[in-house]
């Protein structure tokens, strides 16, 4: 039996304890759901059409735009869907984002593309080298550990 509000005046309250909302900006399901999916091993995989449409969306000019693309990427690195991955933090990395240039060099190495990683650390690194803030310069850290690795 499908849960119901009990009232008429419960209904204004539903979408707060609902599994699907309908924003502003379209449907979007609840991280509860998200989880179960996520957990049930016999899924299908997620469609190529899907991870585009929902970067697409993600990508939209909204104040929840960076976060919604951060979901989707790491979304799609832990369903192992480097390509939609990549493309998301592509995006954020355009908007100034240094942890998902870092990240967009990750993705290339795991996709093979090690030329175009290392040209993504040098960025990095040329970029942030002399930055006095400490997530910067992690970040440079990083980009010269995986230089070296990578070579």
């Amino acid at each position: 039996m499908p849960l119901k509000p009990a009232s008429r005046a419960d209904w204004e309250n539903y979408d707060d304890v609902s599994l699907v909302t309908d924003g502003p900006e379209g449907y979007e399901a609840s991280d509860y759901i998200v989880d179960h999916v996520s957990r049930q091993p016999d899924r299908a995989s997620v469609a190529t059409a899907v991870w585009d449409a929902a970067v697409a969306v993600a990508s939209r000019e909204s104040p929840a735009r960076t976060e919604r693309l951060w979901r989707v990427g790491l979304v799609a690195h832990d369903e192992h869907q480097q390509e939609p991955a990549l493309s998301a933090m592509q995006r954020l990395a355009g908007l100034g984002d240094v942890n998902a240039t870092f990240n967009v060099g990750v993705l290339l190495g795991q996709l093979g593309r090690l030329e175009e990683e290392l040209v993504v650390y040098d960025d990095v690194i040329a970029r942030y080298a002399d930055a006095p803030e400490p997530a910067l310069r992690e970040q440079v850290a990083r980009a010269l550990v995986n230089q070296r690795i990578g070579c």
